[in-house]
């Protein structure tokens, strides 16, 4: 059970707030089938690391012992550019909560009037920015590690909240709704990201108990991720898909600015990303300069430049181009089609021929039909039919 609530939690995160944007740009029934298939390839090719993993601490090193050097330079881009563009979208989503946080203060005290030079969008930029800049500092951070571990009351109140609001509250309209819409790529390039694991899971199976049982572990827990954004996206679709057109990528944005439980939800979801953020550079970091430096903190120097450069491009987008979810799906629909789709895939393949001495036809062609569906994904994110 504790595998299976550490994977859970791990993967469950901000994304859960765009599923219901991301059914909007799908439709209900082909929202529902792509949550399924991506949940389906991301869970077979995280087995795969599993299966292949097993004495490596890391994605790298497997990518390294079967397809070489060039296969860990590309797994070590890959894996970098989608924890930035996972900050970006980080950094959107405090910038847009705590300006939330603080409009909702004012309708509440009954502030509706407040001149905007008193409160707006770039004093929420350089609140987050002054708060999140110091942590990502620090070299130890064990504190953060602890305050994170709370991140996980922010996702059942949020998870909880949508679907209890939602069905008792606002009613679901069923008639009518759209079943399918051309932005399928959009939801798919998102969900990408949102079941990513893959980097993650061998140092969080490294002391499990029984590692006899880390396959059904991992599969269960992807299944209650699955059900879960399956369970958000159709409820939040089916609550407000005819009141707002379009829906907001952040859904939290919904809910009016004098909403109680939605407020609470807006607090609970600035804790965690204020937590979770220093921990996305840290890592940015380690991958970084560890692999140029071969030192993860070379100076106070190199770090403050790495982690200002971070924060400046994500607080950017958070002033000029705040779409969420948009910079998710890119980021899940190019880096992460990489990391879920393409590379574990290749590492099978590599590992089973050097096992039985030959390719399988049809396990090659099972395996390229995995790999064509993620560049297919990767090319949908610049089709004009899937922007919003």
């Amino acid at each position: 059970l504790t595998l299976i609530f550490s994977i859970w939690n791990t993967m469950m995160g901000s994304s859960l707030l765009a599923l219901p944007w991301g059914f909007s740009e799908a439709g209900l029934v082909l929202g529902v089938l792509i949550v399924l298939a991506i949940y389906g390839v991301c869970c077979y090719t995280c087995l795969l690391v599993v299966r292949w993993g097993k004495g490596s601490d890391d994605l790298f090193y497997v990518c390294y012992n079967y397809l070489g050097q060039s296969g860990k330079i590309v797994c070590w881009a890959s894996s970098i550019l989608l924890l930035v563009g996972s900050s970006i979208a980080y950094d959107i989503l405090m910038v847009d909560v705590c300006d939330s946080i603080v409009d909702s203060g004012l309708a509440l005290t009954h502030q509706h009037d407040t001149p905007e030079y008193y409160w707006n969008t770039y004093y929420a930029a350089a609140i987050v920015t002054g708060l999140v800049f110091p942590m990502t500092m620090l070299k130890e951070f064990g504190i953060l590690v602890k305050f994170n571990t709370l991140g996980i009351v922010s996702v059942l109140y949020t998870l909880g909240f949508i679907i209890v609001y939602c069905i008792f509250f606002e009613g679901l309209e069923v008639k009518s709704v759209p079943l399918t819409n051309n932005g399928y790529f959009v939801l798919a390039g998102m969900l990408s990201v949102s079941f990513f694991i893959h980097s993650l899971i061998l140092p969080i199976l490294k002391n499990t108990r029984h590692p006899e049982h880390n396959a059904r572990d991992v599969t269960i827990g992807y299944t209650l991720v699955a059900l879960s954004y399956a369970a958000v996206g159709c409820v939040g679709y089916l609550a407000y898909w005819a009141e707002l057109v379009p829906m907001p990528q952040q859904f939290l944005e919904a809910f009016s600015d004098t909403n109680i439980g939605a407020l609470v939800a807006k607090l609970f979801l600035f804790f965690q990303l204020v937590t979770v953020f220093p921990l996305l550079l840290l890592i940015i970091r380690i991958q970084f300069f560890g692999l140029l430096w071969k030192n993860d903190y070379p100076s106070w120097l190199h770090v403050m430049a790495l982690n200002l450069l971070i924060i400046g491009i994500g607080t950017s987008f958070a002033l000029y181009y705040p779409n969420f979810g948009t910079v998710l799906s890119f980021t899940g629909g190019i880096c992460g089609v990489v990391l879920v789709f393409i590379l574990p895939v290749l590492v099978h393949l590599i590992a089973m021929k050097k096992q039985t001495g030959s390719w399988g036809v049809l396990r090659v062609f099972f395996h390229s039909l995995i790999m064509a569906s993620g560049i297919a994904c990767s090319i949908g994110q610049f089709l004009p039919s899937t922007q919003s």
